[in-house]
């Protein structure tokens, strides 16, 4: 199974794995909030660590990647 669909499957079958989930408001990447790493969930937390990467976002929901092209314009 592909990433993207195991992502698909994963939410459908655990909806509350969006509790950890971030988006940037304008690429529109996802990606688990930084303090999962600090809370011990288990065998659900390591699915979450598997099939996203960390994505921090500023206090305006942008990824650092977005925030140094809009400082850029």
């Amino acid at each position: 199974m592909d990433k993207i669909r195991s992502k698909d499957w994963y939410r459908k079958q655990y909806p509350s794995v969006n509790k950890w989930i971030n988006q940037c408001v304008i690429c529109q990447e996802e990606g688990f909030k930084p303090e999962l790493l600090l809370n011990d969930l288990g065998t659900f937390g390591s699915n979450i660590i598997s099939n996203w990467n960390e994505l921090e976002l500023n206090d305006l929901k942008m990824c650092s990647n977005c925030e140094t092209m809009s400082k850029q314009r």
